[in-house]
């Protein structure tokens, strides 16, 4: 009996350490809406899910060279804790389409939940600003984090084709808890006549 008393107890404790931490509870307090076109005039296309890409420049018909540079994303967040977390990293994994994963350093802070009837007050939920009797709601804000998604090295280094690209952000709150949330962009690489 003494060892199915050992047994069932280290499996109680592997699954506690197991259960802390999990991705589960970072998606639930840092959580990714979608991806924007941050709108800075790049001829490289982003939307919700998908980006199209150009990776082969060009000289045009007139003898000028096409627009080619850096790809940006806007990624929009929402910390749906109480306490506000500070974005620090982004991670990109291109090697499916034969370039190396990168991490870029970012900053931007991303809000937790704020009391409708007090500002100041963190909350995350409605029972943090006084409950339903005359308290105020919990409110959490989306907020658009732009960033450097390909460099240039990594637009003349990948193949041609069509990828899918996971993509992590990750944070700091107060307390010095570290939260991740994953996704990911379908990217076609290609060559994409961006000529006037």
């Amino acid at each position: 009996m003494r060892w199915l008393y050992t047994m069932a107890t280290t499996a109680l404790v592997a699954a506690l350490v197991v259960g802390c931490g999990s991705s589960a509870g970072d998606r639930l307090t840092l959580q990714f809406i979608t991806f924007q076109d941050p709108q800075n005039g790049q001829t490289d296309s982003i939307n919700g899910t998908a980006a199209e890409v150009d990776i082969v420049p060009d000289q045009c018909t007139d003898g000028s060279f096409e627009p080619f540079g850096e790809t940006q994303a806007t990624a929009v967040l929402m910390n749906n804790g109480g306490s506000d977390i500070q974005l620090d990293q982004v991670k990109i994994n291109t090697s499916a389409a034969g370039s190396a994963p990168v991490t870029r350093n970012i900053t931007k802070l991303l809000q937790g939940g704020r009391c409708s009837n007090n500002a100041s007050q963190q909350c995350a939920a409605d029972a943090d600003c006084g409950g339903l009797a005359g308290g105020g709601t919990c409110m959490h804000s989306e907020t658009d984090v732009t960033f450097l998604l390909f460099d240039l090295q990594t637009k003349l280094q990948v193949s041609p084709g069509t990828f899918d690209i996971p993509i992590s952000f990750s944070g700091v709150d107060a307390s010095d808890s570290r939260f991740t949330v994953q996704t990911h962009l379908t990217v076609t690489f290609a060559h994409f006549d961006n000529c006037p």
